[in-house]
């Protein structure tokens, strides 16, 4: 048998061999079409050869292999008809005839190979069907329709037969077998419903407010005291932040010391009667009264406040002691908790199957929270690999790849970018639910369909891909 095993594996190698030649010859060579070729012949000697001809469950290089190794002749026979065999008792109680179609000691071996290879047949014949009516469209459909009752038609005969032959042999085997049958599709039926999808597409989301009102420092200068924590409610006209800017305290003092001076000038001036001189005088005094104004204003901005009424957005507020704000700059956010949103973030392979769910629920999971329903709202219409929320890349924990790009490619001061572009997506909550929700969560969106379950979620694809294919 090892001389029949090196014969039947010398193909395997000798087409693995010439893939691998190939894939040195891609190297070597620069047409277009010579390359082309060369992957052609790589996927049909390495690929192909593994899938099909060292499949031991077909009737190739593979199965002789391991029926010689196992040292059982005619395996895929005897897997077939040991599997028919407990498919009986099972479901009739017969016993199974062991004197001529196993082996003893081999006999749960040759029963699961005996299962394996049906599940393959159904793979194949599934796989079948599925090109014979996405290369052929409507002429595909027909041939699927006739493959799938050409295959179905012949073993439904012969169970149809066998069970009109024991209806007079043995009627209480029938029982047996409607009352497996029964018990099976009852199992189904509550897998069907109950079996969480595992096949949706799953993407990140984070939680946020709908509506933030951003806080912009007034002034320039360094954080000298924080007032407030993250999530903190605070109420319109609350102290936030208190800045220090010890240059313009002075140019504050020095102007009001000018503006004395000049006040004092003007009336000198008028007292001597020097009508020229006052004017000028007043001129000046006006002019430094404005531009003390301003610098009065900007002292008051210092002092920064909450413009509405919310919560406190922002992370590490206490570090902030002792930095410096320029003008202009946002310090921290405020946000309503009762208006929250979930953010989506969706890879370009689902946003045309999303599209279609504007504007319907969608299942969402938040953390180890019970599962919510969003409703989409809208769809950004560009993707980017620009990270607007930090708190889903990896390095702040989330489940977004990202690479650096340096300070100096930076964008907006920060130092990452997405490794493929994302678009994102808005979907709303309902206030109630947005209330038990915290500004920060992540989580992950089903977005195949809005069916949770995998039976619903295989029917509703099936409806899908049925439609498609008579609309084509």
């Amino acid at each position: 048998r090892w001389p029949r095993i090196a014969i039947a594996g010398a193909g395997i190698v000798v087409e693995l061999l010439v893939a691998a030649i190939c894939v040195f010859a891609w190297f070597c060579v620069s047409s277009d079409l010579a390359r082309q070729l060369l992957v052609n012949v790589i996927v049909m000697a390495s690929v192909s050869t593994v899938a099909f001809n060292a499949n031991p469950l077909m009737r190739f290089d593979g199965y002789f292999i391991l029926s010689d190794l196992l040292n059982i002749p005619n395996l895929y026979a005897m897997g077939t008809k040991s599997f028919q065999h407990q498919l009986r008792w099972l479901f009739y109680g017969q016993l199974p005839d062991r004197n001529c179609c196993e082996i003893r000691n081999h006999r749960c071996l040759i029963t699961c190979y005996g299962f394996c290879t049906a599940l393959w047949k159904i793979f194949v014949c599934v796989g079948l069907v599925i090109a014979a009516s996405a290369l052929f469209s409507g002429l595909g459909i027909l041939l699927a329709a006739f493959g799938v009752i050409s295959w179905i038609a012949r073993p439904a005969v012969s169970i149809v037969a066998d069970l009109a032959h024991r209806r007079n042999s043995g009627p209480h085997s029938l029982l047996r077998a409607g009352c497996v049958g029964s018990a099976i599709i009852f199992l189904v039926a509550c897998s069907w419903f109950w079996i969480p999808n595992p096949i949706a597409s799953r993407s990140p989301c984070l939680v946020d407010y709908e509506d933030v009102s951003k806080v912009r420092s007034q002034s320039a200068g360094f954080v000298k005291s924080v007032f407030v924590v993250e999530g903190q409610a605070v109420e319109t006209g609350a102290p936030l932040l208190q800045l220090e800017n010890l240059e313009l305290t002075a140019q504050v003092a020095a102007l009001v010391a000018r503006l004395e001076k000049e006040r004092t000038m003007e009336r000198i001036a008028l007292d001597e009667q020097q009508p020229g001189a006052a004017q000028i005088a007043a001129h000046n005094h006006r002019s430094t009264e404005k531009i003390l104004q301003e610098k009065i204003q900007q002292l008051h901005g210092l002092l920064i406040t909450a413009p509405i009424s919310g919560q406190v957005v922002a992370r590490n507020l206490q570090q902030m002691v002792g930095r410096h704000v320029a003008l202009g700059e946002m310090v921290l956010a405020i946000g309503n908790e009762s208006g929250k949103e979930i953010i989506l973030s969706i890879s370009p392979d689902d946003v045309d199957s999303t599209h279609e769910l504007v504007g319907t629920t969608i299942p969402v999971e938040i953390g180890s929270r019970r599962r919510i329903t969003a409703r989409i709202k809208r769809i950004e219409p560009q993707a980017s690999t620009h990270v607007t929320r930090p708190s889903l890349i990896a390095p702040h924990g989330g489940p977004l790849a990202v690479r650096e790009i340096g300070i100096e490619n930076g964008r907006d001061g920060q130092d990452y970018e997405l490794c493929d572009s994302r678009f994102h997506a808005i979907a709303t909550i309902d206030r109630a639910v947005a209330q038990r929700l915290s500004v920060g969560e992540r989580g992950y969106a089903l977005l195949d369909s809005n069916s949770n379950t995998l039976g619903k979620w295989i029917v509703t694809a099936a409806h899908r891909w049925i439609t498609e294919q008579f609309k084509t």
